[in-house]
């Protein structure tokens, strides 16, 4: 995984405007309060978003795994439950 710069956080913006639909986003700062994944912040004319993702430092290949499982449950439970978007 590639260091996090405002190059690469621009690329992002641009790839989840053609993506995501969304327009004028915006790629954030750290949030505070995660313990394993990065929290990002993400601002669009629709709306807030977070973004997790692994470290980029990760120590080991597996440290998706847990936002793999989370969007899994989460795609799981959407329209059944109370849970976010995936």
């Amino acid at each position: 995984m590639q260091p996090v710069t405002s190059r690469t956080d621009s690329k992002l913006a641009d790839w989840i405007t053609a993506n995501a639909g969304l327009h004028d986003v915006e790629i954030g700062d750290l949030l505070a309060g995660g313990n394993a994944n990065v929290t990002r912040l993400v601002t669009a004319r629709e709306g807030r978003f977070v973004l997790r993702h692994p470290p980029v430092n990760a120590l080991s290949d597996k440290a998706a795994a847990g936002i793999s499982r989370e969007y899994t449950a989460i795609s799981a439970l959407y329209g059944e439950a109370p849970v976010a978007r995936p």
